[in-house]
């Protein structure tokens, strides 16, 4: 029997609900624009990533406006200083979560992107310049490095094609330095603090579609998350199916360990190791 998707009001008054169950937790302000309506699948996923988060830490919204208002950043365009981002706090560490915030790559620092949703390391710093090549010089560039990147997410309201699938691939190689394909390390912990690199997809897949997603996620640490205008959601840390990353990573000092090795799939660039 064919599944019965969600249509668009409903997943906009479901967003809408976890939305508001934020905003009475936390003490804030529901506000939102139509640009953040129309943006409100990818709204879901951050408040599916903070619910995980809240299994395992303290969250606390961060710039809030005069208001008492939580400002979500749905576009690239917008100046990240402007909005809200939650701060999780876990082991006497400060995460940051933030929305649209653009990674420069460890490849080369003329490629930098937005990754709908990110979460920083502690110290990490969202920096600002003037480039005449960007928006004629009138704008700031705002950016991150990518060695200050636990895990960049990824939103689509689709269906779960193959170009969509090996797409991401690209996204997470470029925004984690931590990955390195060269490298023996397991960087994968069923213990750990942070999903790994999740792809949400709101359409459902095909059995060829599970196939490709189940062979990605074994090659990657990665999590591919389909089919959730069908209300399929593995993010909830009772279920197994979901990927976490090695603490180990993120803290002050690294050292790796043994883990079979990957094909290499990336130019040269030094191992963050």
């Amino acid at each position: 029997m064919a599944k019965k998707t969600q249509s668009d009001e409903a997943w906009i008054a479901t967003v809408t609900t976890a939305v508001k169950a934020f905003c009475r937790e936390y003490k804030v302000i529901y506000a939102v624009k139509a640009r953040e309506r129309a943006a409100s699948f990818e709204i879901g996923c951050l408040h599916m990533l903070l619910t995980n988060y809240e299994q395992v830490g303290a969250l606390l919204p961060m710039n809030l406006n005069e208001k008492g208002e939580f400002r979500y950043l749905t576009s690239p365009n917008g100046n990240p200083e402007n909005f809200s981002w939650i701060q999780l706090s876990v082991n006497g560490r400060d995460f940051q979560i933030r929305q649209q915030v653009r990674v420069q790559s460890h490849w080369h620092n003329d490629i930098a992107f937005c990754p709908d949703i990110v979460v920083l390391k502690p110290d990490a710093s969202v920096q600002s310049v003037l480039d005449e090549d960007f928006a004629n010089g009138k704008m700031k560039f705002f950016s991150v490095k990518s060695d200050q990147v636990v895990s960049a997410h990824e939103c689509k309201s689709l269906s779960p094609f193959p170009e969509l699938l090996v797409s991401f691939l690209g996204a997470f190689q470029a925004a984690h330095q931590w990955y390195d394909p060269r490298v023996s390390y397991e960087y994968l912990n069923a213990q750990g603090i942070h999903p790994a690199p999740c792809l949400f997809i709101g359409g459902d897949s095909r059995p060829i579609q599970r196939r490709m997603i189940k062979a990605l996620e074994a090659e990657f640490p990665i999590n591919i998350v389909s089919g959730l205008h069908f209300g399929q959601f593995k993010m909830s840390r009772k279920n197994r199916a979901a990927k976490y990353l090695n603490d180990d990573m993120f803290a002050a000092t690294t050292k790796p360990r043994s883990a079979r090795r990957r094909r290499l799939l990336l130019p040269n660039h030094e191992s963050p190791f």
